[in-house]
């Protein structure tokens, strides 16, 4: 919840890639943004195997860049358009040119040059990746996955992880707010008095 595209988030959070990365075999999915990785991986070519640095950001709330050896799997232009319109009443995508990374232990990224809500299983697929062949498949969203994902995700975990889109208002930082207010002074009453 707290990297959720559809909300303005940056697209970068790696708080549950991290974890992924930790897994023996794993067979799961994430999609992050990071211009500077997909234009590396285009010069490199399908194929190479590279060290890289994906994503977060030191010291700030999308997490730590995500690190490791990676494989390029494929390189996409990343335009896709859906035949009927989608969440959000779209029919065409671009998400810029995207790379399909694998880590050693089996994790793979997708890596977008344009942040891409998760509102199309499109998304995946045209990239050549088959999604019923994953265990997770991390879609940054709070309710666009649900229509985009039912056909192939028999159930949906939400986790708030830490990010500017966060359901959880306490882990927010805030320098301009009325005091007091609900749910940070739990006793807050509406109107607030003067």
């Amino acid at each position: 919840m707290g990297d959720n595209i559809g909300a303005g988030s940056a697209a970068k959070a790696t708080w549950i890639a991290q974890a992924l990365m930790q897994e023996g075999d794993c067979r799961a999915y994430v999609a992050l943004c990071d211009p500077a990785v997909v234009a590396g991986a285009q010069q490199a070519g399908i194929g190479a195997s590279l060290q890289l640095s994906i994503g977060g950001q030191p010291d700030e709330i999308d997490g730590i860049p995500l690190k490791g050896m990676f494989e390029i799997v494929s390189l996409h232009a990343g335009r896709f358009a859906e035949d009927a319109p989608q969440h959000g009443g779209k029919t065409e995508f671009d998400m810029g040119p995207t790379v399909i990374l694998l880590a050693t232990n089996g994790l793979t990224l997708q890596v977008t040059t344009h942040r891409t809500s998760p509102w199309s299983l499109g998304q995946l697929t045209h990239c050549g990746l088959d999604p019923p062949a994953f265990q997770i498949i991390v879609a940054k969203g709070g309710n666009a996955p649900l229509a985009a994902y039912k056909d192939v995700c028999p159930n949906f975990i939400r986790v708030d992880t830490p990010g500017i889109t966060s359901a959880n208002m306490e882990r927010l930082a805030y320098t301009h707010r009325r005091s007091p207010m609900y749910p940070f002074e739990r006793d807050a009453t509406w109107p607030p008095t003067q």
